[in-house]
Formats: structure tokens, C-alpha cells, sequence
């Protein structure tokens, strides 16, 4: 909850650096393995670009990395493998990260609400939590710039898609007179 408050109040942009989401997704990824060895989290980093200055991202890497980790670990909890699926797909327009799992999806009628503080839908009641991690993870994509959105089918997946800015604007093409 403190982090929470302190993200909406802290002096966001001076703690903004130049940070490469694929690493940041290596890390979120070995620190969630870390705390619990029986997840799996399979990272699909085979389209990256030829151009890796795409790659790269303004951001703060501790909030990136918290928003990440919190993803995969509820896709591993909430997956009848405990395994999360991670891909990596960019352009010259966005970095977008898409975190999948199989299993018990979120209810339809769960799916407005996911993202209010302290929200935790009768189908969660079973497993550890507070209703914080995804308002949290929410908040942190948004002072990105970025977007969140989430699609599942309550008995069979779900999908949390992440869009962010790269750094790196596409090149225009020079135009013929």
C-alpha cells in the first residue's frame, strides 16, 4: 500500500533512466523463479528487433520491474501449471509485452473491476493477496505512458497485453517534391 501512495507522490521523472525492456523482463522474471522455484516462466524473446535501440524504453527499471514481476507471479499462481508465458513484440511505435497463462480465467464480470485497489474477485478468494498488485501494476504502466488491457475466458486463459513507448521514434521517410 505504501508503495502504492508513493509512486502517485514521489518526484516520478527525475527517476527516469534508459532501460532495455528485455532485460528488465530477465530479471522480473529470475526474481519471481526466485521466491517461488516451482513457477515456470517461459520467455518468447524470438522476434527482437535487428534495430536493439528499439529495445530501449525512458523509464524508472525498479517500477518496470515490479509491474513485471507482479504480472508473471499472479499468472503463474492463478495457471492450473503454474506457468506464465511471456512475449516480447516491438515496432518502431511500441514495446508491447503480453503475459498469458492457462487455467481458471478471470470472471466477466470480474474483468471492469481488477484494476481498483483492494478488488478481489470471489474466484481469488483461495489464494494469498491483498486486491493491491494490479492496481499497482496499473498505476505504474500509466506513469510509463503506457496502456494495460486484459482478455480471458473465465475456464480457459487470460492475457494481460502492455503497451509502452520506445524511446526511439520511427524514422520518417523523406518525401519526394
Amino acid at each position: 500500500m505504501l508503495e502504492l501512495n508513493k509512486i502517485g507522490t514521489t518526484d516520478y521523472s527525475a527517476s527516469l533512466t534508459e532501460i532495455r525492456i528485455d532485460e528488465v523482463l530477465w530479471e522480473a522474471r529470475s526474481l519471481t523463479m526466485k521466491l517461488e522455484s516451482h513457477y515456470k516462466i517461459v520467455l518468447n524473446l524470438e522476434n527482437l528487433p535487428e534495430d536493439e535501440n528499439l529495445l530501449i524504453l525512458k523509464g524508472n527499471e525498479k517500477l518496470l520491474m515490479t509491474a513485471f514481476k507482479n504480472l508473471m507471479e499472479n499468472a503463474c499462481k492463478f495457471s492450473s501449471n503454474n506457468k506464465a508465458l511471456v512475449f516480447l513484440k516491438i515496432d518502431s511505435r511500441q514495446i508491447e509485452v503480453k503475459v498469458s497463462n492457462e487455467g481458471t480465467g478471470i470472471p466477466e464480470n470480474d474483468l471492469p473491476y481488477i484494476f481498483q485497489p483492494f478488488f478481489r474477485g470471489a474466484s481469488t478468494a483461495s489464494f494469498k493477496g491483498y486486491g493491491i498488485g494490479l492496481s499497482l501494476v496499473e498505476r505504474i504502466i500509466s506513469l510509463h505512458k503506457g496502456t494495460i488491457q486484459v482478455s480471458s475466458d473465465h475456464s480457459h486463459w487470460t492475457h494481460f497485453i502492455v503497451n509502452l513507448p520506445p524511446i526511439m521514434n520511427p524514422v520518417k521517410q523523406p518525401t519526394k517534391n
